[in-house]
């Protein structure tokens, strides 16, 4: 699997939506406005007063009324000192409950008005209207009632706009765009309702309210889709995936780049749905995407940029695996994303039906980062268990049900490094796994994770993405690329770097000694060495002297006793 990035900046730009200035037909802040008095809920008929209103079309439409539903006992809204030129109206609805305010307005008799969208700004407070960071899942809509006409507040003689129950932010706004323009007819009087409801089976403690309401006749520009998320579906394949913010769009239009701060062009217009499919991609590059909503009125706000690099087959895992793109972020070739494998979660690789694969090795890099104790259910203070407990395994049966133990870690990885494994199974399968083992927690941390298989070595077993990672391919593997006699194959055993002359295995000094014979040579730190004697070159008599010298440095020093013989040699092997 290649897993190194590639950067090519793009041609052409996205250049900046002009956003369709509506027209105000009514709206205020609320600034140096002084909120509803302290109010028990027996007399709800409360008022806004001081409010400055600016409008178009309509009269001035005075002050504004308060009307709660279905409120807990004893809740009232904020003092006017509290929420002075914070907020105007408010309650804590409860679980279920909700609250409205509204606004009487009569048109000004120069004409009928075309109303097409409400913007609302509002806020979350605790019970004393101090701003509140939790928030909750709030419903909003938008009533209009022609009160000359019908006096009922449960005749709506005109459409509503509600957003979907979902956790709105506790500070910002939003757009309710209906979904045909209501037209406001002559001189006749209007009830404006907006309305703020809890989600049913929420908990109690909603305090929210408005801090600002705008009624437009013109449309908007779209707001930026929410929560851009990319993935590497399958082989050339990334799917792109996103919310919308509020029903105001006839279209996407799809964006990308092949750097996260280059050029980006549009790849697809007028997207119906709320994802794309890209399939003109290549595995082992990485793209970046951006979305935007279009109506009537252009292109509105971009969306934040997400990235994907696609795989030649499918990356499959638990849910719990899959937290904040966890699953992805292990093959993404980044060593600085990180991906959570959790207590009973597994991560793995679909090589497809019929392209079973016979796994030769694993290799995996731990975060440096990582936290060095936690305490356990019994308060003790241990160290976390990183590899302890996990296991490779193959299937060919999706749900593992069929799954074969390949490896078994029984030892902790080492942190900030690659770490390898081998397999000794020659079965091939189609469904490969890290599954998490132990009891501890989050009991490891990953940033990559790479599968190997027989078609990702040269004949002589050296890793492409070894040889890739210096510039080479398979064919320089049997070649001296840096003419220090030895082969890139050799270069890979020894551990030194096959574009580099200066970087090989040779004897530094040889120097006879009361104690034997020192031997110094150029090393690779972890690297084990064996210490090689032979009494003559032309024929084999070799004997290992030394064996398992782990190097700690760029060099390497041990005393070997001397054989009985008339002439010894000497050489460094690899273990």
């Amino acid at each position: 699997m290649k897993l190194l990035k590639k950067h090519i900046a793009l041609a052409a730009v996205i250049t900046a939506a002009v956003q369709a200035q509506a027209e105000v037909i009514l709206s205020t802040d609320f600034t140096g406005s002084t909120a509803h008095p302290n109010t028990t809920e027996a007399s709800v008929a409360g008022f806004v007063s001081n409010i400055t209103w600016v409008v178009n079309g309509v009269t001035d439409p005075g002050a504004i009324t308060v009307d709660i539903i279905n409120p807990d006992s004893g809740n009232t809204l904020f003092t006017s000192t509290q929420a002075e030129e914070r907020i105007a109206v408010d309650n804590n609805v409860g679980n279920g409950g909700s609250w409205a305010a509204s606004i009487n307005t009569t048109l000004d008799g120069s004409g009928d008005v075309t109303l097409t969208a409400v913007t609302i700004g509002f806020r979350t407070y605790n019970a004393s209207g101090d701003y509140n960071a939790g928030g909750r899942a709030i419903n909003w809509a938008i009533e209009i009632i022609n009160t000359t006409s019908s006096t009922s507040r449960g005749s709506i003689s005109a459409d509503s706009a509600v957003v979907p129950a979902s956790p709105q932010p506790t500070d910002g706004s939003i757009t309710l765009i209906f979904s045909a323009p209501i037209i406001l007819t002559g001189t006749d009087a209007y009830e404006f309702r907006v309305i703020a409801s809890e989600v049913t089976g929420g908990s109690d403690g909603v305090h929210t309210g408005i801090n600002d309401i705008t009624f437009s006749s013109g449309l908007a520009a779209p707001t930026a889709p929410l929560n851009l998320y990319a993935w590497p579906d399958s082989n050339n394949v990334v799917s792109v995936y996103w919310d919308e913010e509020i029903y105001s769009t006839d279209g996407y239009n799809v964006y990308r780049s092949l750097e996260d701060t280059g050029d980006y062009t549009q790849i697809a217009s007028g997207v119906t749905n709320t994802f794309y499919v890209d399939a003109a991609v290549t595995n082992g590059i990485t793209y970046y995407y951006k979305v935007v909503g279009v109506n009537a009125a252009g292109e509105g706000e971009f969306s934040s940029s997400e990235y994907a690099m696609p795989n030649p087959y499918r990356i499959i895992g638990t849910t719990g695996s899959n937290v904040e793109k966890s699953m992805y972020e292990l093959f993404d070739g980044d060593i600085s994303t990180v991906g959570v494998v959790a207590e009973s979660e597994y991560v793995g690789l679909d090589y497809g039906l019929g392209n079973e694969q016979e796994l030769l090795q694993m290799r995996y890099y731990l975060r440096t980062d990582y936290w060095g104790s936690q305490t356990d259910a019994n308060g003790l203070t241990r160290a976390v268990n990183r590899s302890i407990g996990f296991m490779l395994q193959g299937a060919n049966s999706e749900d593992f049900s069929d799954a074969v133990t390949l490896y078994t870690f029984t030892s902790n990885s080492v942190m900030g490094a690659w770490n390898e494994i081998t397999v000794a199974n020659s079965t091939p399968f189609r469904y490969v796994r890290l599954q998490s083992g132990g009891s501890f927690d989050i009991i490891n941390t990953l940033t990559e994770l790479e599968f190997f298989k027989a078609s990702d070595y040269t004949a002589r077993g050296t890793p492409l993405y070894w040889l890739e990672g210096y510039g080479l391919t398979d064919a320089d593997d049997e070649l001296d690329s840096d003419g220090d006699g030895l082969a890139g194959w050799e270069e890979y055993i020894a551990g030194t770097v096959p574009t580099n002359s200066s970087s090989l295995l040779e004897v530094n000094s040889i120097e006879l000694t009361t104690n034997g014979v020192v031997l110094s040579w150029q090393s690779v730190p972890n690297k084990i060495y064996s210490i090689i004697t032979n009494t003559s070159l032309s024929v084999a008599n070799k004997g290992t002297a030394v064996s398992g010298i782990i190097a700690d440095s760029a060099e390497t020093s041990v005393t070997s006793s001397i054989p009985s013989a008339a002439s010894v040699f000497f050489e460094i092997g690899v273990e």
